[in-house]
């Protein structure tokens, strides 16, 4: 049993390298506290202050931090496999190389966060998290659960989204250029003025999305379900659209010159813009 530093006021103390393991910190105030690769397996951190605090390679494996407040927090490197961060404020926070793996981020803040390089977070849930200018370019969600989460202008470029549920999100102005989205569950999603230049949508669920003005010159949806989704002023051109299904789809001023249409599903005749 570790100690009970719960309710503390911490704030500026280090605590690099020291060994916290089950500690029970709840409520304390550790703002711009130094816990450089300190062991925090297993502690209770649930509703910590830890603005702008170091964090640095630390070990907090199992933790949690359920509604703690880690804004601009520096988590680069650190290990967040399995804790609990639902409710957290992770805003302005860098979690650059971060491990998250089967982490809980339900409805937790990451607003203008760096989840870049090696972030690992295959596994964990970000249901009901906010987004809004997040930088994740490159980074591996596939499969991540995001359901009703907000990504107004993040920036998921060359990201793979395989088999992630956006399902009901807002991705609205979201730059996902050259992102893989394989099978990705979007659905009924918000992506006006979306920019998808490039990125590979392969069996993508888009039905009932929103994409008024979205671009998606070059890319590859081919197989994808675009069924009752509003394309209003979308651009296609060059993308690949075979076996696509767009019944019920708003087309109207939607560009789809030089895209690929085999076998691509329309309701009444193809759009006025098409390619050979």
């Amino acid at each position: 049993m570790g100690e009970d530093l719960s309710g503390r006021d911490l704030r500026g103390h280090d605590f690099t390298s020291r060994d916290m393991a089950g500690w029970t910190l709840a409520g304390a105030n550790l703002a711009r506290s130094t816990l450089y690769r300190t062991n925090l397996r297993g502690a209770d951190l649930r509703g910590i202050d830890a603005t702008g605090a170091i964090l640095f390679g630390a070990s907090a494996e199992g933790a949690n931090f359920a509604g703690a407040c880690l804004a601009r927090t520096n988590l680069r490197g650190a290990d967040l496999s399995g804790a609990n961060l639902e409710d957290a404020d992770l805003s302005g926070a860098d979690l650059h190389d971060a491990n998250l793996n089967e982490a809980n981020l339900d409805r937790a803040v990451l607003s203008g966060t760096i989840l870049e390089g090696k972030v690992n977070l295959s596994g964990a849930t970000m249901n009901g998290a906010d987004l809004r200018r997040a930088k994740a370019s490159g980074a591996a969600l596939a499969g991540l659960a995001l359901r009703r989460s907000n990504l107004f202008f993040a920036d998921v470029s060359g990201a793979d989204l395989s088999d992630a549920d956006l399902s009901e999100s807002n991705m609205i102005w979201v730059s996902a250029r050259a992102a893989t989205l394989i099978r990705t569950n979007l659905s009924k999603t918000e992506l006006y003025g979306a920019a998808f230049h490039g990125a590979d949508l392969s069996g993508a669920n888009l039905s009932g999305a929103t994409a008024h003005g979205a671009n998606f010159r070059g890319a590859r949806l081919a197989g994808a379900d675009l069924r009752g989704a509003v394309l209003f002023g979308a651009s296609f051109v060059g993308a690949d659209l075979d076996g696509a299904d767009l019944s019920g789809a708003t087309v109207a001023r939607a560009d789809f010159g030089e895209a690929r249409l085999q076998g691509a599903k329309f309701d009444r005749h193809l759009p006025t813009h098409v390619g050979s």
